[in-house]
């Protein structure tokens, strides 16, 4: 499972419909993030989404506000996750690619 640690404690963080939702209900816009040159401000709201809504469907307990958990995020956990996300977008690309039908 795909997980994050906060304050010393593990949590599930993966992409789900959930986090979808929720990232747009924050920020009223779609979760469409460039990897490439991500904004700081929406790759956190984006994995709190993320966490918030794995949480809840593993049934973990996930009490941070959007803004303890921007406080307890440190900077080296938001960098090992946006390179987690760059790199499984790479592979789903590639997958792509190799399965895509020739004409």
């Amino acid at each position: 499972m795909k997980a994050i640690v906060i304050n010393d404690k593990e949590y599930p963080c993966y992409q789900s419909m959930g986090a979808f939702r929720i990232y747009r209900s924050v920020t009223g816009s779609e979760a469409e993030l460039d990897l490439a040159k991500p904004s700081t401000a929406n790759l956190i709201v984006w994995l709190w989404a993320m966490v918030k809504a794995a949480c809840r469907k593993e049934c973990v307990e996930f009490s941070y506000s959007l803004e303890d958990f921007e406080d307890s995020l440190e900077p080296e956990t938001l960098q090992e996750k946006v390179t987690e996300m760059r790199e499984e977008t790479a592979g789903l690309s590639k997958k792509k690619k190799a399965t895509a039908p020739r004409s």
